[in-house]
Protein backbone atom coordinates (compact mmCIF):
# COMPACT_ATOMS: atom_id res chain seq x y z
CA UNK A 1 0.00 0.00 0.00
CA UNK A 2 1.76 3.11 -1.01
CA UNK A 3 1.95 6.09 1.59
CA UNK A 4 0.74 9.59 0.58
CA UNK A 5 2.29 12.57 1.67
CA UNK A 6 -0.90 13.11 3.61
CA UNK A 7 -0.55 10.08 5.60
CA UNK A 8 3.26 10.99 6.38
CA UNK A 9 1.82 14.54 7.83
CA UNK A 10 -0.56 12.68 9.70
CA UNK A 11 1.72 10.01 10.97
CA UNK A 12 3.92 12.71 12.13
CA UNK A 13 1.20 15.01 13.89
CA UNK A 14 0.02 11.73 15.26
CA UNK A 15 3.67 11.24 16.90
CA UNK A 16 3.92 14.96 18.14
CA UNK A 17 0.51 14.94 19.61
CA UNK A 18 1.43 11.63 21.49
CA UNK A 19 4.54 12.83 22.60
CA UNK A 20 2.83 16.01 24.10
CA UNK A 21 0.32 14.17 25.72
CA UNK A 22 3.30 12.02 27.70
CA UNK A 23 5.03 15.05 28.71
CA UNK A 24 2.05 16.66 29.76
CA UNK A 25 1.49 13.34 32.05
CA UNK A 26 5.28 13.11 33.63
CA UNK A 27 5.36 17.46 34.57
CA UNK A 28 1.88 16.95 36.10
CA UNK A 29 2.99 13.60 37.45
CA UNK A 30 6.27 16.05 39.15
CA UNK A 31 3.93 18.58 40.23
CA UNK A 32 2.07 16.16 42.42
CA UNK A 33 5.15 14.01 43.73
CA UNK A 34 6.29 18.03 44.28
CA UNK A 35 3.31 18.89 46.29
CA UNK A 36 3.09 15.48 48.08
CA UNK A 37 6.63 16.26 49.10
CA UNK A 38 6.22 19.55 50.58
CA UNK A 39 2.84 18.45 52.52
CA UNK A 40 4.72 16.08 54.35
CA UNK A 41 8.34 18.13 54.74
CA UNK A 42 6.32 21.78 55.66
CA UNK A 43 3.01 20.16 57.80
CA UNK A 44 2.40 23.41 58.84
CA UNK A 45 2.39 26.03 55.59
CA UNK A 46 -0.62 26.25 53.40
CA UNK A 47 -0.51 27.69 50.37
CA UNK A 48 -3.08 31.07 50.24
CA UNK A 49 -6.51 30.24 48.71
CA UNK A 50 -7.39 32.17 45.44
CA UNK A 51 -10.58 33.49 47.00
CA UNK A 52 -8.39 35.54 49.41
CA UNK A 53 -6.74 37.09 46.61
CA UNK A 54 -6.79 40.89 45.67
CA UNK A 55 -9.72 40.85 42.84
CA UNK A 56 -10.03 37.61 43.20
CA UNK A 57 -13.50 37.59 42.91
CA UNK A 58 -13.74 40.04 40.01
CA UNK A 59 -11.54 37.62 37.95
CA UNK A 60 -13.58 34.36 38.27
CA UNK A 61 -12.20 31.00 38.85
CA UNK A 62 -8.58 29.73 37.73
CA UNK A 63 -11.04 26.83 35.33
CA UNK A 64 -12.72 30.15 34.40
CA UNK A 65 -9.73 32.24 33.05
CA UNK A 66 -7.89 29.33 31.25
CA UNK A 67 -11.64 28.38 29.68
CA UNK A 68 -12.09 32.18 28.73
CA UNK A 69 -8.26 32.08 26.86
CA UNK A 70 -8.60 28.84 25.60
CA UNK A 71 -12.33 30.09 23.98
CA UNK A 72 -10.14 33.14 22.50
CA UNK A 73 -7.45 30.99 20.71
CA UNK A 74 -10.08 28.73 19.42
CA UNK A 75 -11.92 31.43 17.66
CA UNK A 76 -8.55 32.82 16.50
CA UNK A 77 -7.53 29.89 15.13
CA UNK A 78 -10.76 29.66 13.25
CA UNK A 79 -10.38 32.53 12.03
CA UNK A 80 -6.87 32.35 10.49
CA UNK A 81 -8.66 28.48 9.15
CA UNK A 82 -11.27 30.77 7.38
CA UNK A 83 -9.01 33.28 6.14
CA UNK A 84 -6.06 30.47 4.20
CA UNK A 85 -9.18 28.69 2.70
CA UNK A 86 -10.09 31.97 1.33
CA UNK A 87 -6.90 32.83 0.18
CA UNK A 88 -6.60 29.24 -1.50
CA UNK A 89 -9.73 30.08 -2.70
CA UNK A 90 -8.82 33.30 -4.27
CA UNK A 91 -5.92 32.08 -5.99
CA UNK A 92 -7.96 28.79 -7.57
CA UNK A 93 -7.25 28.71 -11.42
CA UNK A 94 -4.27 31.19 -10.74
CA UNK A 95 -1.91 28.23 -9.62
CA UNK A 96 -1.65 24.84 -10.91
CA UNK A 97 -2.35 21.97 -8.42
CA UNK A 98 -0.78 19.77 -10.39
CA UNK A 99 2.72 19.05 -12.03
CA UNK A 100 4.03 17.60 -14.48
CA UNK A 101 6.54 15.36 -15.26
CA UNK A 102 9.79 17.17 -16.67
CA UNK A 103 9.85 14.38 -19.16
CA UNK A 104 6.65 14.68 -19.70
CA UNK A 105 7.08 18.74 -20.51
CA UNK A 106 10.34 18.53 -22.11
CA UNK A 107 8.38 16.66 -24.60
CA UNK A 108 5.77 18.83 -26.07
CA UNK A 109 8.78 21.58 -26.80
CA UNK A 110 9.72 21.32 -30.74
CA UNK A 111 12.05 23.38 -32.29
CA UNK A 112 10.51 25.43 -35.15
Amino acid sequence: MATTFANTIADAQDGVLELVTKSQKAVLDQVNALGTQITKSFPGVELPEFDGLPLADALGTPAELLGQGFAFAGKVLEAQKDFALKLIASIDGMVSTTTAPKAAAAKTTTKA
